[in-house]
Order: structure tokens, then sequence, then C-alpha cells
């Protein structure tokens, strides 16, 4: 008897890591943009302004839905790797969190870098921060350096 690729296992585990990554892009790209809408909203309270009323608010999301889903598709993907292949893993996390980094940067600095303290560039940065972390720690446990 043959055995095809969907027999042998290859497609569900492929399926697997997709859906992964998929979902994984969802759920980043939805967390980021509610945690820079409640950061904004928590220091319009406080300063009593409203910076949110602007027409040009939206174009907040115009940073936060890319890098959150790229980010939240690192740790997907990386979650279902690390199950069997914890080295590469690791390196995925760690190189997917320094990119967002450099293309955020590479957008703020050369213009206006008095913004990269503004909440839609740290919050990104903050979290890429938190997975480049966790590729480190996965790192750690596969006792092994993916660099």
């Amino acid at each position: 008897m043959r055995r095809t690729l969907v027999s042998s296992g290859f497609a569900r585990t492929a399926f697997s890591v997709f859906s992964s990554g998929l979902l994984g892009a969802v759920v980043g790209a939805c967390g980021l943009s509610l945690l820079v809408t409640l950061l904004y909203a928590l220091q319009d309270s406080i300063s009593q302004s409203s910076t949110s009323s602007d027409g040009q608010f939206v174009l907040v999301y115009v940073v936060t839905i890319p890098i959150g889903s790229l980010l939240g598709a690192v740790v997907g993907v990386s979650r279902r790797l690390a199950q069997t292949h914890s080295t590469q893993a690791a390196a995925l996390c760690i190189i997917g969190g320094i990119i967002p980094v450099i293309a955020v940067l590479a957008w703020i600095l050369p213009e206006h870098p008095d913004r990269i303290f503004s909440i839609w560039a740290a919050a990104p940065l903050l979290l890429a921060a938190c997975v480049f972390v966790y590729g480190m720690v996965l790192s750690y446990k596969a006792r092994a350096r993916p660099w």
C-alpha cells in the first residue's frame, strides 16, 4: 500500500502549524490593537484631553494590525514547533521579535525621533520584546543556542 502525504501525517502537521500561525496572527492583531486602544483611553482619562477624537486616530491601527499579526503568527507557529523542533522555534521567536523592532524604528526615527515613546510605538516594541524573551526562554529550555 502506497503512503501519501495525507496518510503519512505531513499534511496534518503542516495544517496544524498553518492554523496555529493564522490563529496567532488574528489574536495578535486584535490583542495589540485592543491594548493600544485601552492605553489611549487611560491616557485620555488621566490627562483630561481627548487624543482619540482626532480623525487620524485610525492611523494607529496601521501600525498595530500588521505588527500584532506578525508577532502573533510567530508565537503561534513557534509554540507548535516547540513540541518537536525547539531550537528552530526559539530561533523563529528571536528573529520574529527583532524584525518588528527594526521596522518600527526605521519608520519612526528618520522623521520623528521624539515619537519613540508614544503609545502607538511603545506598545508594539514592548510586545516584540516579550516575543524575543519568549524565544530566549525556548532556547534555554532546548539547551541550545539558536544563533
